[in-house]
């Protein structure tokens, strides 16, 4: 499951992620996944398709409430789940689960001008490169109706030290907390 919202009036939407075949994000260029939104009430259980678009990929999407419409927010990349090309944002109707529209916002020149050097950031760009380890942490809607998503960049590595006897050691793992990145959308 991705994530879960609960509305004012005890309504339940959950959002998960469908592997169509196996746990392969994408085969030949195209998504092997879809996210399956649900709405639980009372009453009845409703549930939508989301379909991306334009071959994008998406590894996670964040629920976010607001004026009676459900906004599933995230990063795409036009290359695999993993990597960020920009924000997308998905915008349902939370009484019909319809789907009203689909917004990609890629990300602007000055991210990578601010991330890494002058040279490397104009040599990533032509390149088409995109962003990678970077996981959505909150999404804050302002008092103008603006959406604005924080992510930070978040791996792991490992390193071996050796104790001296006979080449014997342990590995060390190291959590590293880098880049803060914030998207307005």
């Amino acid at each position: 499951m991705n994530d879960v919202f609960v509305d004012d009036n005890a309504n339940v939407f959950t959002l998960g992620k469908l592997f169509i075949s196996r746990k392969s994000q994408k085969n030949n260029g195209e998504a092997k996944y879809k996210f399956l939104l649900y709405k639980l009430t009372k009453d009845k259980i409703q549930d939508t398709e989301i379909g991306l678009s334009n071959d994008n990929q998406v590894l996670s999407l964040i629920i976010n409430n607001h004026e009676n419409k459900i906004n599933l927010i995230g990063f795409y990349s036009e290359k695999f789940a993993g990597s960020i090309k920009g924000g997308c944002n998905f915008e349902i109707d939370a009484n019909d689960l319809s789907v009203l529209s689909l917004k990609n916002n890629e990300l602007p020149k000055n991210v990578y001008d601010d991330l890494y050097s002058d040279a490397k950031a104009e040599r990533l760009n032509n390149e088409k490169k995109e962003l990678s380890s970077f996981y959505v942490d909150y999404v804050i809607r302002d008092n103008d109706g603006n959406t604005i998503l924080l992510a930070e960049e978040f791996y792991v590595t490992q390193t071996y030290v050796s104790t001296g006897l006979n080449g014997a050691g342990y590995w060390v793992n190291t959590n590293h907390y880098d880049d803060i990145l914030i998207l307005k959308i």
